[in-house]
């Protein structure tokens, strides 16, 4: 494998220090050969783990939560040699070994021998027009889609997410506007056909909804010997349909308000911060 080639980088905060025994568990479960330096990027915490031999912690604790996460990810990129990355977040927690007939050192060749390929993801992604196959697993992303940047696990050309980054921008930001900004670039996106070739595989979603729980966690911190205090965060409980409905009705009026409002107002407004170089 490229391990001078790739790092693996976890994104995270202070916050969510209590899925990082977890999120580690499922790698040296799952990914047990894995030979990759690992960097987990976060504000002010310490963390080390005897299992996870090549790793380091980034943190920024120069930056205030409310404005720190392009910030720090920037921060961290620039501290990393390897020219690709490979990005997750702190609770896509393994649940099932990493996909085997996926070669990481196939996927660098061919971005070496293709300098125009920004980002080869390695989830399914949550747009379905990959509507150019590349080859039996991959396909192109269009020029114009939603969510052509995604914080789902991908293998990033280094400089060119450094070049995706504003620094002014929180998760959810980046993806939505940010990726209208990759709409005027010439870099091309790599997603996967369909999401039986996942790399890797862990609970949709994440192990965490809306700062609380899901149920899927308690199996896993069972399987992996994890202590965790679940009473801290509680459970994230989603409604079901029935309730689901009422609250749209319920809700109706103020929905429709906050929409043109947001499309008239704000989304002018955040175009024209995150669409600039």
């Amino acid at each position: 494998m490229s391990d001078k080639k790739i790092a693996i980088l976890i994104n995270t905060c202070d916050a969510f220090e209590d899925c990082w025994d977890l999120f580690f568990a499922g790698i040296s479960n799952c990914w047990s050969d894995c030979s990759l330096p690992i960097y987990l990027n976060t504000q002010s915490s310490t963390y080390c783990n005897e299992k996870i031999k090549d790793l380091k912690v980034f943190t920024s604790p120069e930056y205030k939560e409310k404005d720190c996460w392009g910030k720090r990810l920037i921060n961290t990129l620039q501290k990393i040699d390897s020219p690709y990355v490979i990005m997750l977040l702190e609770d896509f927690v393994l649940s099932a070994p990493v996909n085997s007939n996926i070669d990481l050192d196939e996927l660098v060749e061919e971005m070496e021998n293709d300098k125009s390929i920004g980002v080869i993801y390695l989830h399914h992604h949550p747009s379905t027009n990959v509507n150019e196959p590349w080859n039996q697993i991959y396909g192109k992303l269009p020029q114009k889609c939603d969510y052509k940047l995604t914080t789902q696990p991908g293998l990033w050309r280094k400089d060119y997410l450094l070049e995706c980054i504003k620094g002014i921008e929180n998760p959810w930001e980046w993806e939505v506007y940010r990726s209208k900004y990759a709409w005027h670039r010439k870099e091309k996106e790599y997603a996967l056909l369909n999401s039986e070739n996942n790399f890797f595989h862990f609970a949709e979603g994440g192990v965490i909804g809306k700062g609380k729980w899901r149920r899927e966690v308690v199996e896993l911190a069972k399987e992996y010997n994890i202590n965790i205090d679940f009473q801290k965060r509680g459970f994230f409980e989603s409604k079901n349909r029935g309730g689901d409905v009422y609250s749209i009705k319920k809700n109706f009026p103020k929905d429709i308000f906050k929409a043109v409002f947001w499309r008239l107002f704000f989304d002018r407004i955040y175009k024209s911060l995150y669409l600039r170089v």
